[in-house]
């Protein structure tokens, strides 16, 4: 009898312990320590449906007293041509606010950003504005992007002002991460421009020039979390990070992807998009100081309706608040582009998780 019951969980625990769609099936996913890890880590999993605005996604969410503030992006699909390219979809950035329950409170719309290209808020708010950090489409070119910051009034969500942002080094530029950088100055706004090199930038929205300055910058080398690039690869931007006594609480994505024989001639391809947590040291030096062992899964994870990724599963932390008298992280992520989730989790249950890098 032990040795069935032992057999038994061994079947079960896979399944039982986070609730994923039954045609998902990857070791690096659904194997029992992954989902042990998981076993209840997020106390709160809510699913936000907007009125108007159907399969919103890759939310960002800014506290406002007791209630909320959430930017999202909404793609109207639409077959056109831009500069002779074809395009199949026109991308906006909405607004709308919550209550302390995260229910909606007023009509979501869209920001007014002066393009219909415009993708993947990222928002922290900061001295009665919000910062809203975006990508957008390069002038004459369909697929080349810059990154841009919008200002806005944190109680009506009217645009002061919308910046540029000078520094990019990729024809493409996405993923440039906002800080929340405890003792900053009125005015000063920081950001890591990437997570292979962890180099953190310094801005002065109240300059006439908004010029990027290098505050903190090392090459990660022999230091970069090499067991989780090697399962799950590279490092990528996600929601604004946080600084909580003296280490910066960065939520991440990365992307790997799979093969799975379905026939002698025909195999299934599929695309992970998996959220991670690590903490940075930032000071004059930088570095990658504790990584999640295993991506960050929820109950229901994954299980939103693919709207318009069919080979990809995604989920993607793209907001982020830390409640100081909770001690725990209020994330706001978008599932299989076309879902957003508010998730909570406590910081010590989170920290529990880590391991250091060597």
């Amino acid at each position: 009898m032990k040795i069935l019951s032992v057999h038994f969980l061994f079947f079960w625990i896979p399944y039982s312990l986070v609730a994923l769609p039954k045609e998902l099936d990857h070791p690096l996913i659904t194997n029992s320590r992954c989902l042990e890890t998981n076993q209840n880590l997020f106390h709160y999993v809510k699913t936000i449906e907007l009125p108007n605005f159907k399969n919103a996604y890759n939310p960002s969410i800014v506290k406002r007293g007791e209630e909320y503030t959430l930017f999202f992006r909404f793609d109207e699909g639409k077959e056109h041509f831009l500069y002779q390219k074809p395009m199949g979809a026109m991308t906006y950035i909405g607004v709308v606010d919550l209550d302390a329950q995260f229910e909606i409170k007023s009509l979501p719309y869209l920001l007014d950003l002066k393009s219909s290209y415009c993708e993947d808020p990222r928002a922290i708010s900061l001295g009665g504005k919000d910062y809203l950090f975006f990508n957008d489409l390069e002038s004459r070119n369909s697929k080349n992007r810059v990154m841009k910051i919008a200002v806005l009034d944190s109680q009506t969500h009217s645009i002061d002002q919308i910046f540029s942002l000078p520094g990019g080094k990729k024809s493409t530029e996405k993923n440039w991460t906002p800080v929340v950088k405890i003792g900053g100055k009125q005015g000063e706004l920081f950001y890591i421009y990437s997570y292979d090199d962890v180099s953190l930038y310094r801005l002065d929205m109240e300059a006439d020039l908004i010029q990027p300055q290098l505050v903190s910058k090392l090459k990660i080398g022999s230091k970069y979390p090499v067991k989780w690039l090697k399962k799950y690869g590279f490092l990528r931007g996600g929601a604004p990070v946080f600084e909580i006594d003296g280490d910066y609480w960065a939520f991440f994505h990365s992307t790997f992807k799979t093969k799975t024989p379905v026939s002698k001639t025909y195999d299934r391809r599929d695309i992970f998009y998996v959220m991670g947590v690590m903490t940075l040291k930032i000071d004059t030096i930088s570095w990658i100081q504790k990584i999640g062992e295993y991506p960050l899964l929820y109950e229901t994870a994954f299980e939103s309706k693919k709207v318009r990724c069919h080979d990809k599963w995604i989920i993607y932390p793209s907001g982020c608040y830390y409640d100081e008298i909770d001690k725990e992280f209020i994330l706001s992520v978008g599932e299989n582009d076309g879902c957003m989730k508010i998730l909570k989790v406590k910081l010590n249950k989170l920290n529990e998780t880590m391991v250091e890098v060597e």
